[in-house]
């Protein structure tokens, strides 16, 4: 995956990411004084990209104002300042291995985050069906999926605070019956009970980069809060060592600071800081573990693994 610039130098997403902006430390930098020292991350996805605002100057994507992080697709035009980029994608070499089957027709699910519901943003449109029914994100075995409250669900097991869809698992509303189906050899790419054997997270305008090695390397953006709780996590209190299991009575002045904050807003945060993981392809919940009746959380990582909080 590459950015190509006006004069059509292409310049590829080093280890998942591309950072621009004024600072000297970004992989392209820009001389424009009106932007950011850190104006734009551009993170790789399966298909496209996620292009996450951290300037005050503002971004645009083909022609559309970014206030929050956003998908891009191939061919699609980033623009900082009088700077423009193209985003190129190379076409993908495997076919997806998820299908949802729908009565006689098959709808392959495509990179994580894929929603489906009765809303127009859904990449498949229910009728009748709440406005995001459900999203998944593809693993080796199993499809994760956040789930909405009403739907009826079979063939799933608990991944606490999400679902593991198995082949033949069906989600259904309003009448309308939604199967799984394991269509195509599922790429050996991703252990569902592998750690990280490394985790690091660089605290940016926003929220925060973390950057973690499983099978490879993974880059997923977390905003604001989430970023905090899996910094609080790698850096635990004096005496812990990093994917130690952290008490919620030291971990919440961690993240919250001064300001008080309850067990309920906690698992909140947990539970979305999982679905952040889980849009990067990553198992959410067999990473950021939350202990059998609550009241402590770890950040599960590897025997010997290495960290770093910046």
């Amino acid at each position: 995956m590459w950015l190509r610039d006006e004069r059509g130098v292409r310049t590829p997403l080093v280890g998942g990411t591309l950072l621009l902006g004024r600072s000297s430390a970004c992989h392209v930098v820009l001389s424009d004084p009106s932007l950011s020292r850190q104006h734009a991350l551009v993170i790789e996805i399966e298909g496209g990209a996620r292009v996450v605002p951290l300037g005050r100057a503002g971004v645009s994507l083909s022609g559309a104002r970014l206030d929050e992080p956003a998908i891009a697709r191939d061919g699609d035009v980033l623009a900082l300042g009088a700077a423009r980029f193209t985003l190129e994608v190379s076409t993908p070499s495997d076919s997806a291995a998820w299908h949802l089957e729908v009565g006689t027709s098959r709808y392959p699910v495509r990179g994580a985050g894929f929603r489906l519901g009765g809303g127009p943003a859904c990449e498949l449109v229910l009728p009748g069906w709440p406005e995001r029914a459900a999203t998944l994100y593809p693993t080796t075995s199993r499809l994760l999926a956040d789930v909405h409250a009403g739907l009826e669900v079979t063939g799933s097991e608990d991944a606490e605070g999400m679902l593991r869809l198995g082949a033949n698992a069906t989600l259904g509303y309003a009448g309308i019956s939604v199967r799984v189906v394991l269509a195509g050899a599922v790429p050996a790419t991703l252990d569902l009970t592998a750690a990280p054997s490394s985790a690091s997270i660089e605290l940016m305008p926003n929220g925060a980069l973390l950057r973690l090695m499983l099978d490879r390397g993974h880059a997923v953006w977390l905003p604001l809060k989430r970023g905090d709780l899996v910094a609080a996590l790698l850096s635990p209190p004096a005496g812990q060592a990093p994917g130690s299991w952290v008490a919620d009575d030291l971990l919440i002045p961690r993240i919250w600071g001064g300001a008080s904050a309850t067990r309920t807003q906690l698992n909140t945060l947990i539970h979305r800081t999982r679905v952040s993981l889980g849009e990067a392809g990553l198992n959410g919940p067999g990473i950021l573990e939350r202990q059998r009746g609550g009241g402590a959380t770890r950040f599960r990582l590897a025997v010997h693994a290495t960290t770093s909080v910046t």
